[in-house]
């Protein structure tokens, strides 16, 4: 299941978007050790569940790393501080998932918790 977080700043205009597929993240070794040394050395799955899970730490943690691809000298503390929750939201593409699968409605429910607003595609 594919997830795209969307930010959206007040004003309306998105200001950018990160695709992530936790079945295929196309990380770096580099960027896959900084997140988990960042989550306490959790192992990159724990990772990944914990942000399907509505884990604000993980999610901004998943995010900084996408985003620091397109803005080099991004720094972590900066990005942080700098999303509001209400401006990010999360598309699921399911296509292709068994509709036997809740993992999609677990997901939902996680980033719900966590202040987010998911939207299905």
């Amino acid at each position: 299941m594919k997830v795209t977080f969307v930010y959206t700043p007040e004003g309306g205009v998105e200001a950018w978007r990160v695709d992530f597929d936790p079945e295929k993240p196309r990380l770096t070794a580099g960027e896959a050790v900084w997140l988990e040394r960042h989550m306490g050395d959790k192992p990159i799955g724990e990772i990944f569940e914990s942000s399907g899970e509505g884990s604000m730490t993980a999610m901004l943690a998943i995010l900084f790393v996408y985003r620091k691809r397109d803005e080099p000298t991004l720094r972590y503390g900066d990005f942080e501080d700098s999303i509001v929750t209400d401006d990010l939201s999360v598309e699921f593409d399911d296509e292709g998932a068994d509709p036997k699968d809740d993992d999609l409605a677990v997901a939902a429910e996680g980033l719900q918790e966590a202040g987010l607003s998911p939207n299905n595609s």
